[in-house]
Formats: C-alpha cells, sequence, structure tokens
C-alpha cells in the first residue's frame, strides 16, 4: 500500500514537473500535446488536432511553399510546424539580402509564412521577425498595402512585448513608421485622423526614441511646407523612413517650384533647383522637369546652363 503511495505521489510530481515544457515549437500557445500515432498522416486537419483543447502543430518539412488562400480547414500536412518556419524565414531573408529571389517570390514566401503561422496561432518572436521581415521587404518595393497589413499585426505583437529590452529598437522603427504612413493615409482619408491616433498611442519609450523623433521632424516639415529642412531630413532618414517619407516628396516639389517661380523673374537655374528640390544631380531634376506632372518650360542653349521660365512653368502649374 505504501509503494503504491508512494508511487502515485512520484507520478503527480513528475507530471507537475513537466506541466507545459512539451514544445513543438517556441510559440506555441496550446496548454496541451497530441500524439498523432491513431491518426494517418497528412489526414487529419488542423482543427481536428485542436479538439478538446489540445495543441494543433503543422507537419509539412518544406522550406518553401506556395501560398494559397484558405477556403477550408487545413490539413496538419500542409502546414509547416515553427521548427520549420524559422528555417523557411531565414531562407527567405537570405534571398532577399542576396537579391536571388524577385519581389513577387519574396511576397510570396512571406505571405505562406505568415498564414502557417496564423494558423497555429503563433504569436511568439518567431511571428515578430517574420511580420518584421515581411513589412521591411514591402516597404523596400513600395508596397503600402502589403505593408499596411503587416505594421497592423505587428503593434499588437510589439504591445506584447513592451518590456523586453530586444525589441526596443523594432518598437521605435515601427512606431515611425506608423507615423509616416498615417501622414499618407490622412491625405486620402476623408476623416484625416490616422496621424492623430498613432501620436496618441506612442509610449513613452517611442516618444524618445531617434527614428521617431525624426520621423516627427519630417511630418512637421511636411505640415510647414519646408522643403529644404524636409529633404536635409530624407538624406539622414534611419531605416526605411525615407522610402514613407518619398510619398511626399514629389507634392513638395511641386509647391515649392510653384512658389520658386512666383517669387523669381525671369529664369531659375536649374543647378540651384537640383540643391533645393532635393535631387541627387541635374540629370534628376531635368527628367522631373520634363515630366508630364510638371511640363516646365526650359531654356536650353548649347554651351550654357539650362534655365526655367518661370511665368511660362507657373502658368503651366496652375
Amino acid at each position: 500500500m505504501d509503494e503504491d503511495l508512494y508511487s502515485k505521489q512520484n507520478k503527480k510530481k513528475r507530471e507537475q514537473r513537466f506541466k507545459g515544457n512539451e514544445q513543438y515549437g517556441e510559440e506555441i500557445e496550446r496548454p496541451r500535446s497530441v500524439t498523432r500515432t491513431d491518426s494517418p498522416k497528412g489526414e487529419v486537419t488542423m482543427a481536428e488536432l485542436k479538439t478538446g483543447n489540445k495543441r494543433a502543430v503543422g507537419t509539412n518539412q518544406s522550406l518553401t511553399k506556395a501560398y494559397m488562400r484558405l477556403t477550408s480547414d487545413p490539413k496538419a500536412s500542409d502546414i509547416r510546424p515553427p521548427a520549420v518556419l524559422k528555417k523557411a524565414l531565414a531562407l527567405v531573408e537570405e534571398k532577399w539580402k542576396s537579391r536571388e529571389w524577385t519581389y513577387d517570390q519574396l511576397k510570396e514566401q512571406l505571405k505562406s509564412i505568415r498564414q502557417d503561422l496564423t494558423v497555429q496561432h503563433a504569436k511568439g518572436p518567431l511571428a515578430v521577425s517574420a511580420y518584421e521581415t515581411h513589412a521591411r521587404v514591402a516597404l523596400e518595393h513600395d508596397d503600402l498595402a502589403e505593408y499596411n497589413q503587416c505594421q497592423t499585426v505587428l503593434k499588437t505583437l510589439h504591445e506584447r512585448y513592451i518590456n523586453e529590452e530586444k525589441f526596443k529598437d523594432a518598437r521605435g522603427e515601427f512606431a515611425a513608421y506608423r507615423l509616416l504612413y498615417a501622414l499618407i493615409a490622412d491625405e486620402t482619408s476623408r476623416s484625416g485622423r490616422q496621424l492623430f491616433t498613432e501620436m496618441i498611442d506612442l509610449t513613452e519609450e517611442n516618444v524618445e526614441h531617434e527614428f521617431v523623433k525624426h520621423a516627427l521632424e519630417a511630418i512637421v516639415s511636411v505640415k510647414a511646407s519646408d522643403i529644404v529642412k524636409f529633404f536635409k531630413l530624407r538624406k539622414t532618414a534611419p531605416n526605411y523612413n525615407w522610402k514613407l517619407m518619398q510619398k511626399h516628396a514629389n507634392r513638395m516639389r511641386g509647391h515649392a517650384l510653384l512658389a520658386l517661380c512666383s517669387s523669381h523673374r525671369p529664369t531659375l537655374p536649374v543647378s540651384f533647383l537640383t540643391n533645393t528640390l532635393g535631387f541627387e544631380n541635374e540629370d534628376e531634376t531635368m527628367e522631373y522637369l520634363k515630366s508630364d506632372e510638371i511640363s516646365a518650360v526650359l531654356i536650353e542653349k548649347k554651351g550654357e546652363p539650362p534655365l526655367v521660365d518661370c511665368k511660362n512653368t507657373q502658368t503651366a502649374l496652375l
């Protein structure tokens, strides 16, 4: 009898010691695990694995997988577990940095990774890394729609790790992006309150972060139509701040060119506009001035620097 009691006590202790320690991946948020010995490989669905509050983990081992919109509950054999997704994300980041894959290829793989994480309710560091990488790739390729999908989820994920120092710079980086994106969104929104909302949501940590400080200065320069300060800030922009600032660049250039043509007569040197309007070189400036959007009237004489006819260019801009 004593031996039996001793055995039961030991069993209870072992259960307590190992409770919650079984892990199929670093961030699966399910209290129990499930064995699949009674389910034929590839036939069980993720929903069936979740039955009874059990952990649902995929079994697919492919590093690359085509993205397909889910129209029904996926099979476990179609979903990759976190350990495989970690390797898949590392592969995508490698191909991104080496420029071996096109943007469409990168986007498909990142969407596929995000989908597999979502199906498994993964909300840990791996999910944070996946959404951060996808957001940066989208910004690099001017895909604001894809970026916005990522930033919405990232805001919640970063709040989840608000006290973890290792995510501090990422929290600052993406807070800055949200501010600059909100400025863009407000230009096409009827309410125009997204920037106001994002500014209210800034934490004390965000406000003190250099990335956010830069974004706030950029926003002030846009609101004040201070083109000189705007392009100076764009040259020193951290991370992808400059990509979001670029969305305001041509509008600010148009306003500045109109003001310059109104206050300078009869001509303006193109070289002066290169510096003032934030272009890298005179060729870029000429391309901008000759674009259909601007249609500036130019005076080009052989052997002489090109000039802008202020009066006629002002008429073309109005």
